[in-house]
Order: C-alpha cells, then sequence, then structure tokens
C-alpha cells in the first residue's frame, strides 16, 4: 500500500471523526486514532487491483 494511499485515508478518517477541524487542529492522540481507523479500513479493503496503462490492451 502506498504511503499517498495511507496518507489520504488517514486525512479522510480524521475528517469523518472529527467533522470541522483540520489535520492540524487534532491532537496526537486524536492523529494517532485516526491513523488506525484508516489503517483497519485499508486492511478490509485490501490492496487495489493494479492500474493497466493507457496503451495496454
Amino acid at each position: 500500500m502506498s504511503d499517498v494511499i495511507e496518507e489520504q485515508a488517514t486525512r479522510y478518517a480524521a475528517g469523518e471523526m472529527f467533522p470541522g477541524r483540520t489535520w492540524n487542529d487534532l491532537s496526537e492522540a486524536e492523529q494517532a486514532e485516526a491513523r488506525e481507523q484508516a489503517q483497519e479500513l485499508l486492511r478490509i479493503l485490501g490492496d487495489p487491483p493494479a492500474r493497466k496503462a493507457a496503451n495496454d490492451n
């Protein structure tokens, strides 16, 4: 799983868990909680399938 996907999932989870607050507004404990939730979600979803290149048919 790429770091970018994990970071996006973490920030999404934080937004859902703590609406109206930015990432920087959250305490370290709240950020850690969002990371845990994102990791659980990504574990459930599994690795995304590899994307085909535009010229692959």
